[in-house]
C-alpha cells in the first residue's frame, strides 16, 4: 500500500488523565497522561484490565510485565487536513515521547520489518515502572498502543516487614542481608519510606562499633548496562549517605555497584525483576 505523505505539519497531542473520548472515537478512550496519540488519529479500539500481562523478546528470551494494562488501537483516515503517517514516523514519534518523559527504549525493529516498526519502551510515572508498546500498521495508517503500569512484586520477608532484630540476625548469621528500598525509575534518590529502614541499620552498627558494611547496588536486566551499572552505585551510594547521616562514620562504610550482573531472580519476569532492583548490606 502506498505510503500517505505529508500534506501538513503533524504532532503529538498530549491530554490529560481526565481527557474524554475525541468526538470521532468509535468507542470512549482516554489517552494515557504524557503520552496521548498522534494528531488526526481516532481510537477504534479501548480496554482496560486491572492485571494483566505484556510479553515481547528481549535479548532472545521472552520478557513479561504484569500489572495495569490500558490497550487502544487507532486509525487515521486523510484528508485536507489530517495526514497519516509513515510507519518510521510513527516509531519517532514514541521514541520522541519516550525521551520527553526521561525513559529508554527497550526494543526497536527496523520500520521495514514485521512486525512493521515495532517499538517498546519503558519510563517513570508516579513511582512505578510503566511500559509502552506500540505497533504500527497498514504503512502506519494504523497503530495499536499498550500501555501497562507494572506492579512490583512484594517478598514476604522485606526489612519493611522484618524487626530491626531480625536484620541483625540475618547480618550475622549470613554476614549479608537484601534491603530491598525501592527508588523511582531512573533514579537514585531515597524515598521518605526508606527511613525506617536506614534506622534499622544504623541502630545496628551502633550497637556494634566494630562492624563495617559494603553497600551493594543492584538493578534488573533491562536496559543499558553500562548505564546501570552507574545507576547501581548511585543508589549505593545514596544508602551510604543516609547511614552516614544517621550517626555512622565514613569510615565503617563503602559501596559498589553491580548493576544487572547479579541477579537473584529471572529478569524475564516482573517478580524477578523486582528481586533484582535491591541494595545488599555485606558485613565486613
Amino acid at each position: 500500500m502506498m505510503l500517505i505523505r505529508n500534506l501538513v505539519a503533524t504532532s503529538f497531542v498530549l491530554l490529560s488523565a481526565s481527557a474524554p473520548a475525541l468526538s470521532n472515537d468509535a468507542v470512549p478512550a482516554k489517552d494515557y497522561p504524557g503520552v496521548g496519540r498522534i494528531r488526526g488519529y481516532v481510537a477504534q479500539a479501548y480496554e482496560v484490565k486491572r492485571f494483566e500481562t505484556l510479553e515481547f523478546q528481549l535479548k532472545g528470551q521472552t520478557t513479561r510485565a504484569e500489572g495495569r494494562r490500558i490497550y487502544g488501537s487507532y486509525t487515521c483516515t486523510p484528508d485536507a487536513t489530517v495526514e497519516c503517517e509513515s510507519v518510521l514516523e510513527v516509531q519517532k514519534e514514541f521514541a520522541s515521547v519516550l525521551k520527553n518523559l526521561g525513559g529508554e527504549i527497550v526494543v526497536e525493529d527496523p520500520a521495514s520489518a514485521a512486525p512493521n516498526g515495532h517499538l517498546i519502551g519503558r519510563f517513570g510515572a508516579n513511582g512505578q515502572t510503566v511500559y509502552l508498546d506500540v505497533r504500527p500498521w497498514n504503512d502506519g495508517a494504523g497503530y495499536d498502543l499498550t500501555i501497562l503500569e507494572e506492579r512490583d512484586f512484594e517478598p514476604s520477608m522485606t526489612t519493611t516487614q522484618a524487626a530491626g532484630a531480625e536484620l541483625k540476625d540475618v547480618l550475622g548469621k549470613n554476614g549479608k542481608a537484601v534491603i530491598h528500598i525501592k527508588f523511582d525509575f531512573d533514579k537514585a534518590v531515597l524515598r521518605p519510606d526508606a527511613a525506617p529502614i536506614i534506622q534499622q541499620v544504623a541502630t545496628i552498627l551502633q550497637a556494634a562499633p566494630s562492624m563495617k558494611l559494603e553497600i551493594d547496588g543492584h538493578t534488573d536486566g533491562i536496559g543499558n548496562e553500562a548505564h546501570n551499572k552507574v545507576l547501581s552505585k548511585a543508589r549505593a551510594d545514596a544508602v551510604l549517605g543516609a547511614i552516614q547521616s544517621a550517626g555512622i562514620p565514613a569510615t565503617r562504610l563503602s559501596s559498589v555497584g553491580f548493576g544487572s550482573s547479579a541477579p537473584v531472580g529471572d529478569n524475564a519476569t516482573s517478580e524477578g525483576r523486582a528481586q533484582n532492583r535491591r541494595v545488599e548490606l555485606i558485613k565486613k
